[in-house]
């Protein structure tokens, strides 16, 4: 079970981040209003309950508890952000132009690597702490966790591609919103290679991507059928088409995230195992 959490914008500017089941559709609250300028892209740490949220306008990265909606802290970044993950560290790693700059939850800068020559408009993590990263004129480079540079390459037509990335088994997806589908790269040796293209079938210029369950995946887009509306898709890669799961009307979409929710059956055993002990 899933929580998805994304970042949209109303059609008079303001911004908020939602959240919504993963199952159903089913809406879960929402908060940041009256916060932003534009909420662009987040990251997630599940094991603190906390999301941050880069604000493109402002230039800031925002804390807050995904929750419960409550403001933890705020810090300036001094340039327009483009995307940002979390590190195995719990550091937060920000995409800016030309580089990916690292920072502890507080603000403190940490480092930096160079991505290319223009806008980082991809960054992805691995389960080895590995980062990924391509722009806007296709430098792809990935660092290991020491930030030492392992590989690079060139991505085609890269300034289609746009937000967070995932990777699973040596590949890394991401969403080409000018073509309206998710490509999947090749990343687990030297340089980056096609896997294989598919499209999601019911959205346009997606934004926002996340990784479910083995091989489902949800992604954030323009509703086809009304370009004022924001659309989210789960799909199977590979598989065609994808199911429509929230509509939500008059939204931009921007961002897309995923947090891991306790299974009802869990939460059953838990309590069934607590009251155990308490008798």
């Amino acid at each position: 079970s899933f929580e998805l959490v994304l970042a949209a914008g109303t059609a008079n500017g303001s911004s908020e981040i939602r959240r919504y089941d993963g199952n159903t559709g089913a809406y879960l609250g929402s908060f940041g209003q009256g916060h932003f300028s534009l909420a662009d892209q987040m990251a997630i740490d599940s094991t603190k309950g906390l999301v941050y949220v880069a604000d493109q306008n402002r230039q800031t990265v925002s804390t807050f508890k995904y929750s419960t909606g409550e403001f933890v802290n705020e810090f300036n970044l001094n340039a327009a952000p483009t995307c940002i993950v979390l590190n195995s560290q719990g550091n937060l790693v920000v995409g800016l132009f030309g580089v990916a700059r690292i920072f502890n939850p507080s603000g403190d800068f940490l480092g930096q690597v160079t991505t290319g020559s223009s806008d980082t408009y991809v960054l992805a993590m691995d389960s080895l702490g590995q980062l990924h990263s391509f722009n806007t004129t296709g430098e792809y480079r990935r660092y290991n966790s020491s930030l030492s540079l392992v590989t690079s390459g060139t991505v085609t037509a890269a300034s289609s591609y746009y937000g967070n990335g995932y990777v699973k088994d040596g590949l890394l997806h991401a969403s080409r919103y000018g073509s309206g589908r998710m490509d999947r790269f090749n990343v687990s040796g030297s340089g980056i290679s096609l896997n294989t293209s598919f499209a999601t079938g019911q959205t346009v210029s997606p934004l926002g991507l996340a990784q479910g369950h083995g091989s489902r995946y949800f992604q954030m887009g323009s509703d086809p059928l009304n370009g004022t509306d924001a659309v989210i898709v789960r799909g199977t890669t590979n598989a065609a088409p994808a199911s429509k799961l929230v509509t939500i009307n008059n939204f931009i979409p921007r961002c897309l995230a995923t947090v891991v929710a306790p299974e009802p059956g869990t939460m059953l055993a838990l309590g069934a195992g607590i009251l155990a002990l308490a008798r």
